[in-house]
């Protein structure tokens, strides 16, 4: 078995820390939205360039994007007056399953080239689905870490219907063109930017939406969300 990295160890340690002292005594300064846990903090998580604090779920794991996506999925559809007849969640977090079913009427989870189970095995660049066949897509940190994600775009619009959408997480930049970065431990491949946004997601009508824009300061401080979770979202 090989070494920890010091930034592992050190994330290790800040968690047990932290997991002792709430055992010790109940706090209510953070709470997750996705499962209802309290507690001090949420923990640490470290990968190999950096480590990030007050990041994750003890509990189920969610990280920051998620628990603003538990509050903006159901704000996002009901102020579209919608309700999904078939929704896909690709690379599916599970603390955000049950939140997503209770807006659409099927909800299916994909999990290509992974174990972990799922309703379908689909990979986003060839989906063996027919045409016109769903209503919503949800995927986050999908499209910047594929090599390319052209033919992916061609997919999500041929399966979907008309007025269909995509609501994808993705790492972006407003004020700037969609740039190709180094790929790290994170599988980054692009930086997704505000500019060429309509041009690179060609042919939908694509726009970017601020999953936080709806809680206020208070609520993103106690449910540990910055103030802005980009999502890009599409629409056939």
């Amino acid at each position: 078995m090989g070494r920890l990295h010091p930034r592992a160890v050190a994330c290790r340690v800040q968690n047990a820390a932290l997991g002792t002292i709430e055992r010790v005594r109940r706090f209510d300064a953070r709470t997750c939205p996705c499962c209802g846990w309290h507690g001090l903090r949420f923990r640490s998580f470290a990968v190999l360039e950096r480590m990030r604090t007050g990041a994750i779920c003890p509990r189920c794991g969610s990280f920051e994007r998620h628990r603003a996506l538990a509050s903006f999925y159901p704000h996002f559809f009901a102020r579209r007056g919608i309700r999904p007849a078939r929704v896909i969640h690709l690379a599916p977090e599970p603390c955000l399953g049950r939140i997503v079913a209770a807006q659409c009427e099927l909800y299916e989870t994909s999990a290509y080239g992974e174990a972990s189970p799922a309703n379908l095995r689909l990979d986003i660049t060839c989906m063996d689905l027919p045409d016109d066949s769903c209503d919503a897509l949800l995927l986050n940190h999908v499209l910047d870490c594929i090599p390319d994600d052209t033919p992916a775009i061609a997919e999500m619009y041929r399966v979907l219907r008309p007025g269909g959408l995509v609501l994808a997480v993705v790492t972006f930049e407003h004020g700037a063109r969609t740039r190709a970065v180094p790929v790290a431990s994170n599988s980054l491949y692009r930086v997704y930017g505000s500019e060429d946004l309509s041009e690179h997601f060609a042919p939908f009508d694509a726009s970017s939406v601020n999953a936080a824009a709806h809680l206020s300061a208070a609520a993103r401080h106690a449910m540990g969300i910055p103030e802005v979770v980009t999502v890009v979202a599409l629409e056939r």
